[in-house]
C-alpha cells in the first residue's frame, strides 16, 4: 500500500490509494459560505474547522506573526499535526492491518549536523497508541522536546498547544497564509515525514506481533536491520533511536532535563568529593537536581577554576578524564590536551635564554575546555548555563583566599607585581592578599557569562549544537583571538591558527591492567597514566604478605617500581601524533 504525501503549490495535500488527489496549480477554490465551515478529508478521517474570515479560531493571527518565540514553536505544531495525520492514515486505510508491536523507521543518512529523521509507531489491538516523528542524533538526543514546547507555549499564552493545532493545520494545509520562510522544519521536515511515514506503513503491515522492529530507509526502500551485522557507528544510532522512544524513567528524565522541564528524580544515595567545600557543594546540588556524574564533575571543576586557579582550570592546558558509564557498564577516557604551538620549533627549545624566563611562551594550546565539552556531549544531562552558574557567581561575588593558594602565591610575589592583570586580582594596594581575604575574578566571571550566552543562544538547534558553539567560542571565537593577541604582545608563540586548527578531544578506550583480581584503569598517552600501570605490573611479582602498608620495605618497593615506570616515560612516551607508543 503506497501513501502519497506530496506538497502541491496550493497547499499540503494528503491522500491514500482510492482517494482523488487534487493538483495545486489546477485547484479552483470553492466559494465561502457565511458562517463557520467544516472541511473534512474523508480518506484520512480528519476534520478541521475555520472561521468565516479564515483566521485561527483560538489563536489570533496577528499574535502569531508578531511573536518570534511562537514562530519557534512551529516545530511542535508540525510534529503534532502530522502525527495526527499519520494516525488517521493508519486507522482509516483498511486492510492490511498492523500487528501489535513497536515500529521504528529511520534514515541512516543524517544531515550536516548529524540529525537523522525517525518515525515511531506503537500498535496494540489494531490501534495506534503512540506515534512520534522526530530527528535523532547518535548522542541519544531528540531534536524536538514536545512536552517542553507545550509547557512553554501554555505558560506564555494561556492555552494548550494541542488546542490550537486543528486551526493551525487548516491554515497550513488549506490557505498557506503563514509565512514559514527560514523555519528549520519547512521543506526538509515535510519531505522526511513523507518518506518515513510511507515506509513505516509498508514495513509494519508485515510485522510480527509483539516484536519491536527497526528498519532503515535507503534510496526509497526499507530493510529490516540485522543487529548482529551493524558497524559500530550505525549500532550507536540504533541505540539512540531506541532510547528516544524508550519508556524507561531514566530516559524520560534525560529528555525532560535537556528540554527544560525537569522534575527531580527519586534516587538513592549520592556523593561528590573535591578539595574545596564550594566545589563539592556545587557538585552535590547538580546531583540532587538529577544531573549525571559528568555534570557534577564539570560543575565542581568550574568552581575549582575560581577558588584554586593555580592548580586546575576548565580553561587550562589539559585535563584527563576517566568516566564510568553505569548504563553501559564501561569505562572510557577523554584526554583534553592541546598541542604545542606551531612556532615551538626545535630551535626555539634550544634557546635557553628564551625559555628560561617566565611568560606565555611556555604555554600549549589549552585543551581542557575541549575535553569538558566532549564529556558533556557524551554523558551530560544538565544545561551548560546551569552548570557554570555557581562558578560564575563565585568569581563575580568573591570567595576567601585559601591557605594552599596563598602558599603558592608567596614565592611568586615579584612576578605578580610585574604583571598588571595579576596584580589587580592578588594585590590589595601594595600588599599581597592574605589567606582568608576576599578575592574576586571579574574577568573569569565575564568569560563564564560569554560561553554560557553562546550556548544559550544556540540551544534552539539542539543540545549538541549548543555545546559545539560553546567550544567554538573558545577555540575559533573571541577567546582565541584575545589569547593570541596577548601572546603576540608578550613575545609568545601561540597564534589564532593554533586554536582554530585544534581538533578537540574525543572519547577513547582507556588502558587496563588486571592487578591481583582488580581491574585498574588509566588514561593512555598523551597522559602519563601508564606509569602507574607499569609500577603495578612490577609490584605484582612481589609478595607483600606480612608487610605493613607504610613499612620501609613496602614504601621502598613502591618507590623503585615507580622509578622504573618514570624512566620508561622519559624514554618512550610522547605526544601520540608524533610518537608511536606500544602500550
Amino acid at each position: 500500500m503506497k501513501h502519497d504525501f506530496s506538497e502541491p503549490t496550493g497547499g499540503v495535500q494528503l491522500a491514500t490509494r482510492g482517494a482523488k488527489q487534487q493538483q495545486g496549480p489546477e485547484r479552483t477554490p470553492k466559494p465561502r459560505r457565511a458562517g463557520k465551515q467544516r472541511t473534512t478529508t474523508a480518506a484520512l478521517g480528519i476534520s478541521i474547522s475555520r472561521s468565516p474570515n479564515g483566521a485561527l479560531t483560538k489563536w489570533p493571527k496577528d499574535v502569531m506573526m508578531r511573536s518570534m518565540s511562537l514562530r519557534r514553536s512551529f516545530g511542535l505544531f508540525f510534529c503534532t499535526s502530522l502525527i495526527v495525520v499519520s494516525i488517521g492514515l493508519i486507522t482509516s486505510c483498511g486492510p492490511p492491518t498492523l500487528s501489535s508491536g513497536r515500529y521504528i523507521v529511520f534514515d541512516p543518512e543524517g544531515d550536516s549536523d548529524g540529525w537523522h529523521p525517525m518515525i515511531f509507531l506503537q500498535v496494540e489491538d489494531d490501534s495506534v497508541v503512540d506515534s512520534r516523528f522526530d530527528y535523532v542524533n547518535r548522542r541519544m538526543e531528540a531534536r524536538s522536546e514536545q512536552n517542553a514546547w507545550e509547557s512553554r507555549f501554555e505558560s506564555a499564552y494561556g492555552i494548550g498547544a494541542r488546542d490550537v493545532t486543528p486551526d493551525l493545520l487548516e491554515q497550513l494545509a488549506e490557505e498557506r497564509e503563514v509565512d514559514l520562510t527560514g523555519h528549520s522544519f519547512q521543506g526538509t521536515f515535510l519531505r522526511d515525514f513523507e518518506r518515513l511515514a510511507t515506509a513505516v506503513l509498508d514495513v509494519a503491515a508485515d510485522g510480527t506481533e509483539g516484536e519491536q522492529q527497526i528498519h532503515r530507509l535507503e534510496q526509497g526502500e526499507t530493510a529490516r536491520i540485522d543487529r548482529a551485522r551493524l558497524d559500530d557507528d550505525t549500532d550507536r544510532l540504533v541505540r539512540a533511536l531506541e532510547e528516544v522512544v524508550a519508556d524507561d524513567s531514566a530516559v524520560r528524565q534525560r529528555r525532560a532535563h535537556r528540554g527544560g522541564v525537569l522534575t527531580p528524580p527519586s534516587r538513592g544515595g549520592r556523593a561528590a568529593v573535591s578539595q574545596h567545600t564550594l566545589a563539592t557543594d556545587a557538585g552535590m546540588e547538580v546531583l540532587e537536581r538529577g544531573g549525571t556524574a559528568a555534570d557534577a564533575a564539570f560543575a565542581m571543576s568550574a568552581v575549582l577554576s575560581v577558588v584554586e586557579p593555580t592548580l586546575s582550570s576548565v580553561f587550562g592546558g589539559g585535563t584527563w578524564l576517566l568516566y564510568y558509564d553505569a548504563a553501559a557498564d564501561e569505562v572510557v577516557t577523554i584526554g583534553g590536551v592541546g598541542p604545542a604551538p606551531e612556532a615551538a620549533t626545535i630551535e626555539r627549545f634550544q634557546d635557553d635564554e628564551y625559555f628560561d624566563r617566565d611568560g606565555i611562551h611556555r604555554s600549549i594550546v589549552p585543551g581542557a575546555w575541549a575535553g569538558w565539552m566532549e564529556l558533556l556531549r557524551e554523558y551530560g544531562r544538565t544545561s551548560l548555563a546551569e552548570l557554570i552558574e555557581p562558578a560564575r557567581n563565585i568569581a563575580a561575588e568573591g570567595h576567601e583566599l585559601t591557605e594552599i593558594t596563598r602558599l603558592y602565591l608567596g614565592p611568586r610575589e615579584n612576578l605578580i607585581r610585574e604583571w598588571p592583570h595579576a596584580g589587580e586580582i592578588y594585590l590589595d594596594g601594595d600588599e599581597l592578599l592574605s589567606a582568608g581575604d576576599t578575592i574576586r575574578h571579574p574577568n573569569m566571571a565575564d568569560t563564564f557569562d560569554a560561553v554560557a550566552r553562546e550556548y544559550t543562544d544556540t540551544r534552539g538547534r539542539g543540545e549538541i549544537a549548543a555545546l559545539n558553539a560553546a567550544e567554538d567560542y573558545f577555540y575559533r571565537g573571541p577567546i582565541a583571538e584575545q589569547i593570541a593577541r596577548f601572546s603576540r604582545d608578550n613575545d609568545g608563540l601561540l597564534t589564532y591558527s593554533d586554536f582554530s586548527n585544534y581538533e578537540g578531544a574525543r572519547v577513547r578506550e582507556p588502558l587496563r591492567l588486571d592487578y591481583r583480581g582488580y581491574d585498574v584503569y588509566q588514561n593512555p598517552p598523551d597522559s602519563q597514566g601508564i606509569v602507574m600501570l607499569q609500577a603495578l605490573g612490577i609490584l605484582e611479582e612481589f609478595d607483600f604478605t606480612g608487610l605493613e602498608p607504610h613499612s620501609p620495605d613496602t614504601v621502598h618497593l613502591q618507590a623503585e617500581a615507580l622509578k622504573l615506570g618514570f624512566q620508561d616515560r622519559e624514554r618512550y612516551i610522547g605526544y601520540p601524533a608524533f610518537v608511536d607508543i606500544d602500550v
